[in-house]
C-alpha cells in the first residue's frame, strides 16, 4: 500500500533548477550587460539541471522548460526569470503546467500562477497558485486539490513543511476522484510526522450524511503491513450492531496521542438493555523507531538523509515517481471477509517486530461467544505485554519472488503477559458475579501460511496459556491448529481447520473456561461483481454437531465496503465499514 508520504511529498522540494542556465544565451548576456532583456517568443529551453550553485550534477535529470514567451527582468530585487503562455516545465518524472512561472535564481524562490497542475506518476496536484521557499521549506498552494492514491485532499490553502501538511477549510476522502462515500471535513486537517491526523472542528459524512461534529478530532493512522508496504488504515469512530445479550448497540470512539509511540482510545458503546458499555486503553510502542513507516526520516528531517548519501538528495527523490506496485494477486492478496479472523487471509503480510504495553479500564463489555452461556466483562484494570517476532526477513515485493517465498516454513514467535482485576457476571441460570484477581501468560509458535503449488495455503500453529488466581487456582490451555485453503481466485476460496485444545486445572471464571475442545471448522467464499459472500461453520468433533456458524456480507462502493455479518452464537448482528483503498491493494 502507498504511503501517505507520497502525497505530501507533492508540496516539499529542496531545491529547484538555476532556470537562469536554461534561457536563451541571447537574454542571458543582454542580462549580464545590464540592458533590457529581449522577449523570446515560442522559447522552449533544455539544459542539464543543476544544483543552488549553478555546478552541473550529472546525477540529476535533465530540465526542460517550454512557454510562449521567456525573459529574464532585472529589478531592485535582482534577476528574475519569467515564462508565460502555456508553461510546461518538465524535470525527471516532475511536469509543471501553468500559465505563468517565475524563478528567482538567488533564492531559487519560484511562482507558478494561473491553472497550475504538477504531476509525477499517478500523483496530482492542482490549484491557482503554486510557492515555494527553500529559505524555510515551505511550499503553499492556494485552493488546491493534492490526489495521492488513494488519498484525496482539497483545501483553500495547503502548506507543506518538513514536519507536516496543513490545509485549511478543507476536506479529506481516501477516494482519488474525491467523490468517496465518506468524507472529513474540517477548518483544518493537519498530518503530523505522517503518524496521525487531525483536524479542527471537524464534522464526519456517511453517503452525504453527516453524523458526527467536533471541536477536534486525532485520528491514529495504525498501519499494517503487507510485504515490505506500510498501510494505513483509517477507522470509522461510529459503529452499529446487535447482540442478544445487549439488544441493538450504537457506539462511538475517540483515538488520541499523548506522546511520541504513547496513543490511547476511549469508546463509548450505548445498549438497549444493558448499562453503558465504556473502554479507555493507553498503549506504549517500545520498538516505535523499528515500525515507523519507509521513508519516515526523509519526512521528520528531510536533510538526514542527504547526509547519509549526498548521492539522494530530496530533490532527486522527489524528481522520481514512486514504484508502481505489483497487481493484486488473488493468492499473496486474498482477504476472508467473516469477522472470526481467517489465519490464511493477506499470506504476503509480515507482522513487524513489535514489543508493546497497554492499560485497559473497561466496564460491562458482552461475551456473547461462549456455549456455556451469556456474560459481562469487566476489567478494573488490566495491563498488558504483548510482543511478536518473525524469524524471516519480509518477503520480496514482486509476486513471483513472493509465491516462491512463501513455498517454505516461516516461523514466528507471539508472546502475551497480562494481570488485572476482573469482574465477571452471568446473565443466565443464577446471575452468578465473580471478582477476582487474573494472571495470564501465553506463549504462540506458528508459520507464515505456506504456499502448497499455486493456489494451496496451509498454517499450523501450537499456544499454551497459563492463568493464574488470587486463590491459588490456576488453569491451563495447550491449543494445536492446522488450518488449509484452496484460492479458486480473486476474494473466492474453500477453507478448513481442525482445532484440538488440553485443558487442565480450574477457573472461577466462565469467560477462561475451553467449552469446546474438538473443534473442526469449513469455510467458503465467493466474490461476483461487487458482492462478496462468506461463511463459517464450526462443528464439535466430540458432540458430532454444528454448533455456530457466521455469514457475512460485503459490498464495494466508490471508496468503501460496508460489511453485514451475522453469527448464532449470541445473535450477533455487526454493521462495518472498511476502506478497501487503505486496507488492501
Amino acid at each position: 500500500m502507498r504511503s501517505l508520504l507520497a502525497l505530501s511529498s507533492l508540496l516539499f522540494v529542496t531545491a529547484a533548477p538555476s532556470f537562469g542556465q536554461s534561457c536563451d544565451p541571447v537574454t542571458s548576456a543582454a542580462a549580464r550587460a545590464g540592458g533590457a532583456p529581449p522577449r523570446v517568443p515560442g522559447a522552449a529551453a533544455s539544459a542539464p539541471a543543476t544544483t543552488g550553485g549553478g555546478a552541473v550534477n550529472d546525477a540529476l535529470p535533465e530540465f526542460r522548460l517550454e512557454a510562449g514567451e521567456q525573459e529574464v527582468v532585472l529589478g531592485p530585487e535582482g534577476r528574475r526569470v519569467l515564462a508565460t503562455g502555456g508553461v510546461t516545465l518538465t524535470w525527471g518524472d516532475v511536469r509543471l503546467q501553468a500559465d505563468r512561472l517565475e524563478y528567482d535564481p538567488e533564492t531559487q524562490r519560484f511562482v507558478a500562477a494561473g491553472g497550475m497542475t504538477w504531476t509525477r506518476g499517478d500523483e496530482v496536484l492542482r490549484g491557482d497558485s503554486f510557492v515555494f521557499d527553500p529559505a524555510n521549506g515551505v511550499a503553499v498552494a492556494e485552493n488546491a486539490v493534492a490526489i495521492s492514491p488513494p488519498f484525496y485532499v482539497s483545501g483553500r490553502r495547503i502548506e507543506r513543511t518538513p514536519t507536516g501538511l496543513l490545509a485549511r477549510d478543507a476536506m479529506i476522502t481516501p477516494c482519488p476522484e474525491g467523490k468517496g462515500e465518506v468524507r472529513l471535513t474540517g477548518r483544518e486537517v493537519e498530518i503530523v510526522d505522517d503518524r496521525y491526523l487531525i483536524l479542527r472542528r471537524p464534522t464526519l459524512s456517511l453517503f452525504g450524511v453527516r453524523l458526527l461534529s467536533l471541536p477536534r478530532y486525532r485520528q491514529v493512522l495504525t498501519r499494517g503491513r503487507r510485504r515490505e508496504r506500510e498501510e494505513y488504515a483509517l477507522s470509522i469512530p461510529v459503529r452499529v450492531r446487535s447482540s442478544e445479550i445487549a439488544g441493538l448497540v450504537v457506539g462511538a470512539s475517540y483515538p488520541f496521542t499523548l506522546a511520541k509511540n504513547l496513543v490511547g482510545d476511549a469508546s463509548v458503546d450505548l445498549p438497549s438493555k444493558r448499562p453503558t458499555q465504556y473502554v479507555l486503553s493507553v498503549r506504549r510502542d517500545f520498538l516505535g523507531d523499528v515500525r515507523e513507516p519507509v521513508g519516515r526520516g526523509d519526512f521528520v528531517d528531510p536533510t538526514r538523509r542527504d547526509r547519509d548519501n549526498p548521492a539522494d538528495s530530496p530533490l532527486r527523490r522527489f524528481l522520481r515517481a514512486r514504484p508502481v506496485p505489483p497487481p493484486p494477486d488473488p493468492v499473496l492478496d486474498f482477504e476472508d471477509i467473516v469477522p472470526t479472523e481467517n489465519p490464511l487471509s493477506f499470506p504476503a503480510r509480515i507482522p513487524a517486530r513489535d514489543l508493546r504495553g497497554t492499560l485497559t479500564v473497561a466496564g460491562n463489555r458482552e461475551i456473547s461467544g461462549k456455549r456455556t452461556g451469556d456474560l459481562l466483562l469487566s476489567r478494573l484494570p488490566e495491563a498488558r505485554l504483548f510482543g511478536a517476532l518473525p524469524l524471516t526477513a519480509p518477503p520480496p515485493e514482486e509476486n513471483a519472488a513472493a509465491r516462491t517465498y512463501l513455498r517454505r516454513p516461516r516461523l514466528l514467535l507471539t508472546g502475551d503477559v497480562s494481570i488485572g482485576s476482573y469482574q465477571e457476571r452471568e446473565l443466565t441460570g443464577d446471575n452468578r458475579s465473580v471478582s477476582r484477581a487474573r494472571a495470564a501468560a501465553t506463549l504462540g509458535v506458528g508459520t507464515l501460511p505456506l504456499l502448497v503449488g499455486s493456489r494451496v495455503l496451509v498454517r499450523p500453529q501450537m499456544l499454551f496459556t497459563y492463568q493464574t488466581y488470587n486463590r491459588g487456582e490456576s488453569y491451563k490451555v495447550a491449543e494445536a491448529n492446522l488450518a488449509a485453503g484452496y484460492v479458486l481466485g480473486p476474494r473466492t476460496a474453500l477453507g478448513v481447520a481442525y482445532i484440538r485444545r488440553f485443558t487442565s486445572g480450574t477457573t472461577p471464571f466462565t469467560f477462561d473456561v475451553v467449552d469446546t475442545q474438538d473443534e473442526a471448522q469449513a469455510r467458503a467464499q465467493v466474490s461476483f461483481g461487487r458482492y462478496t459472500l462468506g461463511t463459517l461453520l464450526r462443528y464439535d468433533v466430540t458432540q458430532r454437531q454444528f454448533f455456530d456458524f457466521e455469514v457475512a456480507l460485503g459490498i464495494r462502493m466508490r471508496c468503501i465496503e460496508p460489511r453485514l455479518s451475522y453469527r448464532r452464537l449470541g445473535q450477533q448482528i455487526g454493521l462495518s465499514f472498511t476502506i478497501p483503498g487503505l486496507t488492501q491493494p
